[in-house]
């Protein structure tokens, strides 16, 4: 599998004080502070809108797989125990869409959020498009044709150039075989902390995962409304979306449901 193509920028609400109907998301330093009666209580997990403006394939056609995980900690004798919580999803999306099979979907129910915080992990990973009975019948050839095996009798007898002409049939073999594989996209494990001092909060509200290429300067907030992002916003007719990048949105949504802990 191939490195990511993309980091994430982690987006938390910030401490200003929006208008109805939106809230302002800030990778900076002014964020909503963690919400410590969430300690010890259910929370439901509800994805956004997920934004694909280009993935690395060779049309706009795109089949991702969507993972989202919740991981809690608690401590009981003997040890530290993890409790996952596990999302999966296969995703049609074309470039520069949204999700249809995304949007404001309830992924995680009953998350319980102990000990410190909760680990998200997020993983998005592109499917390729390749056929592979097509990609067999090119192995074959290579594998099985006389020029395969001319290269390879030439090889043992030194024939000049003979040797590089295996190792080349051999190679793009290989290649082949390599863009077959799975592309991940995202794959970050951020923390959400109740402590004061953490720097990505942990409160019932929105947050945005927003992918970063190398070299990308991203706004410091972005504002979001109905799931989407947009880089100034004053009402339906008069906004600005923001589509520059990959990003998912996803909220968290307390319930009055009590843990025994």
């Amino acid at each position: 599998m191939s490195a990511p193509a993309q980091s994430i920028e982690f987006y938390v609400e910030s401490d200003e004080k929006p208008k109805a109907g939106i809230t302002i998301l800030t990778k900076g330093n002014n964020t909503r502070k963690s919400n410590k009666k969430l300690k010890g209580k259910f929370v439901d997990i509800q994805l956004g809108k997920l934004w694909i403006k280009n993935l690395r394939d060779f049309t706009r056609n795109n089949e991702v797989y969507l993972e989202m995980n919740a991981i809690t900690y608690k401590t009981k004798p003997g040890g530290r125990i993890q409790i996952p919580y596990v999302f999966k999803l296969n995703v049609n999306i074309k470039d520069e869409t949204f999700s249809s099979q995304v949007s404001s979907r309830e992924v995680l129910t009953g998350v319980k959020l102990i000990g410190s915080g909760v680990q998200m992990k997020i993983r998005l990973t592109e499917l390729d498009k390749a056929d592979l009975k097509k990609l067999n019948l090119i192995k074959n050839f290579f594998e099985k044709n006389q020029l395969a095996q001319f290269a390879l009798k030439a090889a043992e007898t030194k024939v000049p150039f003979a040797e590089e002409l295996a190792d080349f049939s051999f190679e793009l073999v290989e290649v082949l075989d390599e863009f077959n594989d799975d592309d991940t996209v995202w794959a970050e494990q951020p923390k959400y902390d109740f402590r004061s001092s953490a720097g990505k909060p942990l409160y019932d509200g929105c947050y945005a995962f927003v992918g970063t290429t190398r070299g990308t300067k991203l706004p410091m907030e972005l504002i979001e409304c109905g799931g989407r992002l947009y880089t100034m916003y004053e009402d339906q007719e008069k906004n600005t979306p923001y589509e520059d990048e990959n990003y998912l949105t996803w909220n968290i949504v307390s319930s009055d449901d009590e843990s025994d802990d």
